[in-house]
């Protein structure tokens, strides 16, 4: 009925304020860690007009640092500004569940399952930490998600056009959604084809999408005085090398993702139930969702398969490219049936974000904390004695103080000076 949607609708809204609640903690205690650190390192040095790969060595894309070059304009050089770095994440994360809201009431009716099942994620006591940092990947999963969600709509030539620009763009920032983007685009391009009397005018439109934007991010790279074609050949190469020193890695992604999915079992039943909704609805026939829900499973299950790394950064992109799939779910049952899941949804978030708040609390204090299972826990900043990120932010600013101004070199290993 209209009132129990309203109370659904009102439940989902207050187990968000709670997920927020609980990533502005994270975002303020958080310690930096040395990911992030590498990531604001760069931003900075390309905010002073250096050029990467050729007055620095960079080993990541660059255009997730171009995008918050305004920030350094904004914001006063000092240690806060990496707060700022992490709200501009934070706000992506806001901006990804937006798009899976929209995409959740295109598909089922109701927006509350894009964003609540984004949430559960975010709030876990594993990707919490990675969440609350800045990070490019952030920026790389808004873009993957805004091109997934229109593939599951029957495909037009700008709507061919928009998911092959946002692909790109999703690549270029980090190429870890590629896993999932690039079986995606080719499945949704195969029906867009199969469907069109004119099968040529759909693939010229995406190749044509394709090279423009690539055009534009090179000229935007000119701008900041950066080499689009180098950056990405420089930092996959040097990537490419590191991965295969992986190879003998005891802990493959999917040994992870499966500890992961057992430990968060309702994550894992959402994700599984959106699976089944999907495929229940989207064969009969087949249609735009059915070939892009088999190219991102297909893409998920090669990089489970290929991929032998357990950190969250890894596993992240795995569980948002299934966000797409939970409002099939919904859709899949009766409204009453519907209703009650929702609540139930929620309800799970707010219990899942209350019982986090208290942790995030405690980390106003220095940690006192051992190393944790690298499998079920969070591994990112963690350890005895270890400030939470407002102590460390102030230490660092007591420590710049004292260098000269003319001193342009800062090592990322400042950030745990204190210990």
């Amino acid at each position: 009925s209209l009132h129990l949607n309203r109370i659904v609708s009102l439940l989902s809204l207050l187990a968000l304020l709670v997920a927020l609640a609980v990533l502005v903690l994270a975002v303020l205690t958080h310690h930096p860690f040395f990911d992030e650190t590498v990531h604001a390192h760069y931003a900075w040095l390309i905010s002073r007009g250096l050029s990467p790969h050729e007055n620095f060595w960079c080993v990541y894309p660059v255009l997730g640092y171009l995008a918050v070059q305004p920030l350094f304009l904004l914001v006063p050089a000092s240690p806060a500004l990496f707060l700022a770095l992490r709200l501009f994440s934070s706000a992506a994360l806001l901006g990804a569940g937006i798009v899976l809201a929209r995409h959740s009431r295109r598909v089922s009716g109701t927006w509350i399952w894009g964003p609540l099942p984004l949430a559960l994620i975010v709030v876990t006591p594993n990707l919490g930490d990675f969440f609350a940092e800045f990070s490019i990947d952030h920026l790389a999963a808004l873009c993957a998600l805004l091109a997934f969600a229109p593939m599951f709509a029957e495909p037009s030539r700008r709507r061919l056009a928009l998911i092959a620009s946002l692909s790109v763009l999703s690549v270029t920032v980090t190429p870890k959604y590629g896993w999932t983007l690039c079986p995606a685009l080719g499945a949704y391009l195969a029906y867009a084809c199969r469907q069109s009397p004119r099968r040529w005018r759909n693939g010229l439109t995406a190749a044509l999408s394709i090279l423009l934007t690539a055009a534009a991010l090179a000229a935007v790279f000119r701008v900041f005085g950066c080499r689009l074609l180098p950056n990405l050949s420089w930092a996959h190469l040097f990537m490419g090398k590191w991965m295969a020193r992986l190879e003998d890695c005891p802990i493959p992604l999917g040994r992870t993702a499966l500890f992961f999915l057992l430990r968060h079992w309702f994550v894992g039943m959402v994700l599984l139930g959106g699976i089944a909704g999907w495929a229940a609805r989207s064969f009969r026939p087949p249609r735009a969702a059915a070939w892009t829900g088999a190219g991102i499973l297909v893409g998920t299950a090669v990089s489970v398969a290929l991929l032998r790394k357990y950190h969250e950064q890894y596993l992240a992109p795995l569980l948002l490219s299934l966000l797409v799939f939970p409002p099939y779910l919904a859709a899949a049952v009766a409204p009453r049936a519907r209703a009650l899941l929702g609540a139930a949804l929620a309800c799970a978030l707010a219990l899942s974000g209350a019982a986090q708040i208290p942790f995030r609390l405690s980390r106003f204090r220095p940690f006192d904390v051992d190393r944790v299972n690298p499998l079920v826990d969070s591994t990112r900043g963690m350890g005895k004695g270890i400030q939470p990120a407002l102590a460390s932010l102030k230490t660092l600013k007591r420590l710049l103080s004292v260098v000269p101004a003319e001193e342009t070199v800062a090592a990322s290993k400042l950030w745990t000076a204190e210990r």
